[in-house]
């Protein structure tokens, strides 16, 4: 393919996913991502009487006992906020067997968290690592700022095969000081990570985006197979339609998940696991309302 031919192909890709994108955000979310992420930049005012038309989840139950008259919380809310999306180009991201790949997975899911973003007046940027940090795009408000976020995803060529997290939120720690939502997407087939996360995590509010597969749920019966690591090049030949060979296949998945869950739980992280045949939009509606409910109990 010529190279304006590619080009051109790139820029369509752009516009289809930004397109999408602003169509989920303005039929789907209805401000929902505004009450997901309205704990950012939070301070406690006072503690008032009820009055009705209040929401009755913010009562201030302690008080409310004391005194016998219903009181509830109120805050003064800095409503500004800022949304670093951390996208894992390693190998392995190269990969899908749903048709796309999942690193043009996130490059979507990136177009639908920045739409959001941008559609409630918050800034929006862009970090690409491998086992490097490829790339680093600064927050920034407006549409055009965020085509080129995606116009960057959409082209870029990674540099590195392997990945590490750890660089990546190291080098965040170093570039953004203020309190960020951080989006991370990623297979998350990824070592040694949670000591930089906890770090990461106390300066930062992270939600992880775990892209999966399909036969990470369930191993297909496809005979003999010859399974490749993309981030070593190394291969195994194993024999799915063997039973017990399945059920050991499935267990370490099975185990690699449970891991990774209990990771997230230990840290307090949210944590979105995505198929290739879920509905996005339902799938961060139901994050945006758990990040609302637990806002509410806090506060």
């Amino acid at each position: 393919m010529e190279k304006e031919e590619l080009i051109k192909e790139q820029l369509e890709k752009v516009k289809r996913m930004l397109f999408k994108a602003n169509f989920l955000t303005n039929e789907v979310m209805s401000g929902e991502y505004s009450s997901a992420f309205r704990g950012q930049g939070l301070e406690f005012n006072e503690v008032r009487e009820y009055v009705p038309g209040d929401d009755v989840r913010l009562i201030d139950w302690n008080v409310t006992a004391r005194t016998g008259t219903p009181y509830i919380k109120s805050f003064n809310e800095e409503r500004e906020i800022s949304v670093m999306i951390v996208v894992d180009a390693s190998s392995s991201m190269f990969f899908g067997s749903g048709g796309d790949g999942r690193l043009e997975r996130a490059s979507a899911l990136a177009a639908f968290i920045g739409y959001n973003a941008i559609k409630n007046h918050d800034k929006v940027g862009l970090l690409i690592f491998s086992d490097t940090v490829e790339k680093y795009i600064p927050h920034k408000k407006g549409k055009s700022h965020l085509w080129h976020i995606i116009n960057e995803l959409i082209r870029f060529e990674p540099t590195g095969k392997s990945s590490n997290l750890n660089i990546a939120l190291e080098y965040l720690l170093k570039v953004v000081r203020k309190k960020t939502i951080v989006f991370m997407i990623s297979d998350f087939y990824l070592k040694d990570f949670e000591q930089s996360m906890r770090i990461a995590s106390k300066r930062h509010d992270l939600i992880a985006i775990r892209l999966k597969e399909e036969f990470e749920e369930a191993m297909p019966d496809a005979g003999i197979l010859e399974l490749k690591d993309f981030e070593t090049g190394k291969t195994v030949v194993v024999d799915a339609g063997n039973k017990k060979t399945a059920e050991v296949i499935a267990a370490n998945l099975a185990k690699q998940k449970s891991d990774l869950t209990g990771l997230f739980n230990r840290l307090k992280i949210d944590l979105m696991e995505l198929g290739t045949a879920d509905d996005v939009s339902q799938k961060f509606l139901q994050l945006f309302k758990k990040r609302e409910k637990k806002f509410l109990k806090f506060h």
